[in-house]
């Protein structure tokens, strides 16, 4: 069965693919099976040597991939190229990572002799998206891979070809070995994949909706999961904050991938004393993305990545209308144009379920004014989602004490955005997932720590 893939600027067909067929899928595994039972025997030296290679593979294909897709979603090229880099930073970072974390722990106990081996498992199955369809999978790949588990990824259908060009990377990289490998997967085989007895774990980024029918197949399966789903962060800026700093840094998060990323805040808490300022400064910065065609290097903003997510989230705009206080968007004819979505923000007359219950993933601003510090924060931890929230402040103090006591998420920047970064761990908490990606802690998401006792 064939599925195409469609340019959002342009509408126009990109190119035709072929879903792998069940007998292909189950080559596929044993493969993948194969390969594990080579892998997990190397050492992590050699382990690190070949991801070390695969980043300047990577790097070698970063044009074509950027090309791609900008192309396929939607991002501007700059950031496609951006993306791509920093797959090669990650790569480069668990290459030369310090091992002693993944080593034998001898533990004094009552045996002789005890201790503690960090082991993999088998065959981990990665359901990844669109919105950053190199990132994710290798974000959730690479130290997975280090700790000596294999992985098999079923990318979405709209950037086919961007995963096709990552699997040829992968290839190149690891030769007759099959450590990784992209499948064209109906969404139907996808619970064949999970339950086999040969996948021991599995990975998903996407939907709260989807994320839940996924950790139920695992679950079924006795098989572990990590889950990395939507968000509706939070900016909170204090009155402390310097307001023309922060609207710059919340309009970054807001607009960054066309609007459609995990992270991005969407909420945005503002003193109300403070407001009218607050607007000038988060509309002018707004103004300074120059919206285009995503392969010009000058664009900061495209598309949305399908047609039918701009009529969608159109609709839910005037839906949320009544409760707009009041509201600004950018005006333009290439706004009329494919699945151009024109920048907006609205500001909220309440602070309900029904104001937030839509993951706005488009470049759509709720602004709503608190009147207390303490009212802000019951606003932010009142939505059902906990992966990022930041906190613009003078005071960095105060900001630490808040963000460690007060706010319910995975993930907390002060005086920043959020944004992933190797070192640290990635994840949500409540509606957004559990467990979590990079750092030691996605190496051993994965893992049996299997205790070995000596008499």
């Amino acid at each position: 069965m064939k599925f195409s893939t469609v340019n959002p600027a342009t509408d126009k067909k990109l190119s035709d693919y072929e879903y792998i067929t069940s007998d292909q899928l189950e080559a596929v595994i044993e493969k993948a099976h194969q390969g594990f039972l080579e892998w997990k025997n190397k050492s992590l030296t050699d382990r690190q040597g070949l991801l070390k290679k695969l980043a300047q593979n990577l790097g070698k294909r970063r044009d074509e991939l950027a090309r791609m897709m900008a192309q396929e979603m939607g991002k501007p090229i700059s950031d496609a190229t951006a993306e791509i880099k920093k797959c090669e930073a990650t790569a480069v970072y668990y290459s030369e990572i310090e091992l002693s974390s993944l080593q034998l722990h001898e533990i004094k106990t009552s045996f002789k002799k005890s201790y503690v081996a960090p082991c993999p498992t088998g065959i981990i199955f990665g359901i990844m998206p669109w919105n950053f369809p190199i990132w994710q999978i290798m974000r959730f790949t690479v130290p997975t891979l280090l700790l000596g588990n294999v992985v098999l990824v079923k990318p979405s259908d709209q950037t086919a070809g961007s995963s096709l060009i990552l699997d040829e990377v992968f290839a190149q990289t690891f030769g007759n070995i099959q450590l990784f490998k992209i499948l064209l997967l109906q969404n139907e085989l996808a619970p064949s994949v999970i339950s086999d007895r040969r996948v021991t774990g599995v990975s998903f980024t996407g939907s709260t909706k989807t994320g839940r029918l996924i950790a139920s197949q695992a679950g079924q399966a006795i098989k572990k999961t990590v889950l990395e789903l939507g968000g509706s962060d939070a900016s909170l800026i204090l009155p402390d904050a310097d307001l023309a700093k922060a609207a710059q840094l919340c309009v970054k998060s807001r607009l960054q991938n066309n609007g459609q990323s995990c992270v991005s805040s969407k909420r945005f808490f503002v003193h109300r004393p403070q407001l009218d300022t607050f607007l000038t400064h988060f509309t002018k910065a707004i103004e300074t993305f120059q919206v285009g065609d995503p392969l010009d290097i000058e664009t900061k903003l495209g598309p949305l990545a399908q047609k039918k997510f701009k009529e969608s989230f159109e609709e839910e705009w005037e839906h949320l209308a009544p409760f707009f206080e009041r509201s600004w968007k950018m005006e333009g004819e290439i706004f009329s144009k494919g699945a151009y979505f024109a920048p907006r923000w609205a500001v909220m007359k309440e602070h309900s379920p029904r104001t937030i219950s839509v993951e706005m993933f488009c470049p759509a601003a709720q602004i709503f004014p608190y009147d207390t510090i303490e009212q802000a924060v019951q606003m932010l931890n009142s939505s059902d989602y906990g992966l990022g929230a930041s906190i613009y402040a003078g005071d960095i103090e105060k900001a630490q004490t808040l963000a460690v006591n007060s706010i319910d998420s995975g993930m907390v920047t002060i005086n920043d955005l959020v944004r992933s970064d190797p070192a640290l761990p990635f994840g949500g908490v409540k509606d957004s997932g559990y467990g979590r990606e990079l750092s030691s802690h996605g190496i051993f998401e994965f893992c049996n720590f299997k205790s070995v006792g000596i008499s």
